[in-house]
């Protein structure tokens, strides 16, 4: 299933995931960033946001992702996407489901975009 795809490689990409308290960055060798940060964490779920700094279309300046995280049930989904033309979100307070094609076509994007950002060697930064 596309949720535990998307926790895997999430995972690559920040292999102490489960255990973030303070905003991480990941930079390309390009030198193009993507900041992460949990914005909570409550019983084993959280929000992640996944903003990018910059840098060229392709690797998809401008662009603002929000995840939700079960780090018991080791799965990730999207929850709300936004760039420079619009802003879609899965969940409403709620948290239903209120559209669920643009559940499907979030998820289908986070998680080529997390591949994305793998094959180009993103990495956590060492610097603070």
């Amino acid at each position: 299933m596309i949720k535990f795809g998307i926790y895997s490689k999430l995972r690559r990409l920040i292999p102490d995931l489960a255990e973030m308290r303070a905003p991480r960055n990941l930079v390309a060798p390009s030198g193009t960033a993507f900041s992460v940060e949990l914005l909570f964490t409550q019983a084993n779920k959280g929000q992640l946001v996944v903003r990018s700094a910059g840098g060229p279309v392709g690797e998809r300046p401008g662009v603002t992702m929000i995840l939700t995280v079960d780090f018991a049930s080791h799965t990730a989904l999207a929850a709300a996407y936004q760039d420079g033309f619009g802003y879609r979100r899965v969940q409403p307070d709620d948290h239903s489901v209120t559209n669920q094609a643009t559940a499907d076509g979030l998820n289908l994007f986070l998680d080529q975009w997390l591949s994305d950002l793998l094959v180009s060697s993103y990495t956590q930064s060492t610097s603070k």
